[in-house]
């Protein structure tokens, strides 16, 4: 396990499976990402031992690499959700599979971007996450079914409306552009109307839906595969 330390940083980790990810992942951090408060740790350790040192450093963040749907890995989300809740999880994958996407934001991941994105991407990903928000990265598209699937019960099942929940006109516009994983300012500016009223919307939305934070909103977009009936 290494380390890149800077005084009074934020704790990171990074798992992968493959030296030379990990190594990318290094000089990335020591290049356009010195002047970050980012204290990044490297590890190959990509199963339930995660855990352990995801619980004796307590990141802010921790980016698993993936290069294949592993139903282990949703184990794995699970387990450091339950361990360590305030940490937030990146996925780096190499597949675009929607369903498995849907299962790990399930789980409790908070952003999936891919490993042939931009480096400047990456690091855009890992601020919008840590200031709370979720991150989907560019081109993936997590209600796509690939061709041939045959649909499953839950998937034929009515998905739940909006309209469920009690929103009003407004708070489904803001609700839906939170599935899109769009931050307050772009909300704001897509719907005509101030980031303080939005997070205002967000709020009330947070209450009707008895949840705490914008990622289990996402979640719950995900999960059901919510939309509008005005």
């Amino acid at each position: 396990m290494q380390h890149l330390k800077v005084e009074n940083s934020i704790n990171l980790i990074m798992a992968d499976r493959h030296p030379l990810i990990l190594e990318g992942i290094k000089i990335l951090f020591a290049g356009k990402g010195k002047k970050k408060p980012w204290n990044l740790t490297t590890t190959r350790q990509l199963d339930l031992g995660l855990v352990d040192v995801a619980l004796a450093q307590k990141p802010a963040l921790l980016m698993i690499g993936l290069a294949y749907t592993d139903n282990n890995l949703i184990t794995l989300i699970k387990s450091l959700k339950n361990t360590v809740p305030e940490t937030r999880i990146l996925i780096l994958g190499s597949i675009t599979d929607a369903r498995f996407m849907r299962m790990a934001f399930k789980a409790g991941a908070d952003g999936y971007i891919l490993k042939s994105e931009n480096p400047s991407e990456l690091l855009n990903a890992i601020e919008r996450i840590l200031a709370g928000e979720v991150y989907i990265g560019k081109g993936l598209n997590l209600f796509e079914t690939p061709p041939g699937a045959a649909k499953s019960h839950a998937a034929a099942a009515r998905p739940t409306e909006v309209s469920d929940f009690g929103l009003t006109n407004r708070e489904k516009e803001v609700f839906m552009c939170i599935g899109e994983a769009l931050n307050p300012t772009q909300i704001g500016e897509k719907l005509g109307i101030s980031p303080l009223t939005v997070n205002i919307h967000r709020k009330n939305i947070m209450n009707k839906m008895k949840v705490k934070n914008v990622s289990e909103l996402v979640k719950i977009f995900y999960e059901n595969q919510l939309f509008v009936t005005m």
